[in-house]
């Protein structure tokens, strides 16, 4: 599975980052590849400071997701 394709089409884009906050604040399904690629900044918890991690490397003032 490829670092920050939570959706499994190839790309990471803004389809990730709804796709990861459906995940983590609605229950919605777990990414491709199982539900601990989640942890974005990996600090050991999946929770809303992913989703923000998420979004400072979609626009750029992060390193890609570790998983």
């Amino acid at each position: 599975f490829a670092k920050s394709d939570y959706n499994g089409d190839g790309s990471a884009d803004i389809i990730d980052l709804d796709f990861l906050i459906k995940y983590i604040a609605r229950g919605g399904q777990a990414p491709s590849g199982g539900a601990g690629r989640s942890d974005a900044n990996c600090d050991g918890t999946i929770n809303i400071a992913d989703v923000v991690y998420y979004m400072n490397f979609l626009f750029g003032s992060a390193f890609p997701p570790c998983y």
